[in-house]
């Protein structure tokens, strides 16, 4: 007589039952983490958005009016007259600045500039007429404006408008731009590197030369 316990032959069913529900544990695992992961990481609308929120207060900041990237876009495309003028550094401007923009410093009077003051004698008073000043995101755009403006201006009913987002918002929203040669390029220099963070692919954003 076999008097050895009884040792129940494994079940091949039960067997296999512990790594199948652990293979569909971490199956399931691998995917939550993945969708939180996808929903935590920002996507090019959030930054944009969120870009758009941060640069739009520049312009209430200094009381002037302003334009948005597209609807820039879409006047360059008419025969409206538009002056655009470009009040960041050199070593920004050297990068890339949008097509036919007349170069200042920020720090400069942009009203004095021989190429402004024609435009406003030219076409101040002509309704669809405009005079765009940009730099990276608005804020200095906005501030030149409103620093110098003669008190003339206003009454002209010219329109001077900031471009809300500046140059990184042009070119996000898929504006022309062009490097110091004339020449098409898609780099723009991001002033710093929280700017240069909202500079959509594939754009390439530049740091250097550094601005001052």
């Amino acid at each position: 007589m076999n008097l050895s316990p009884h040792r129940p032959r494994p079940n091949r069913t039960h067997r296999l039952r512990l790594p199948f529900r652990l293979g569909i544990f971490l199956t399931i695992a691998s995917a939550f983490a993945a969708l939180t992961a996808l929903a935590c990481a920002p996507n090019q609308s959030t930054m944009q958005q969120q870009y758009d929120l941060v640069s739009g207060g520049f312009s209430a900041l200094f009381k002037v009016d302003e334009i948005r990237a597209d609807d820039l876009i879409a006047g360059l495309r008419t025969q409206a007259p538009i002056l655009l003028v470009d009040v960041r550094t050199s070593a920004e401007q050297s990068v890339s600045r949008l097509p036919g923009a007349i170069l200042a410093d920020p720090a400069e009077n942009i009203y004095a500039r021989a190429e402004v003051r024609n435009f406003l004698a030219s076409h101040g008073a002509a309704p669809d007429a405009r005079l765009v000043v940009y730099c990276a995101g608005g804020y200095r755009s906005g501030r030149s404006i409103a620093r110098d403006a003669p008190e003339t201006l206003l009454s002209s009913g010219a329109r001077v408008l900031n471009l809300r987002g500046g140059i990184i918002a042009y070119a996000n929203a898929g504006g022309a731009l062009v490097d110091a040669s004339g020449r098409a390029t898609r780099r723009v220099h991001g002033y710093n590197s929280t700017w240069a963070a909202y500079i959509a692919p594939p754009l390439e954003a530049v740091l250097e030369p550094p601005v001052p």
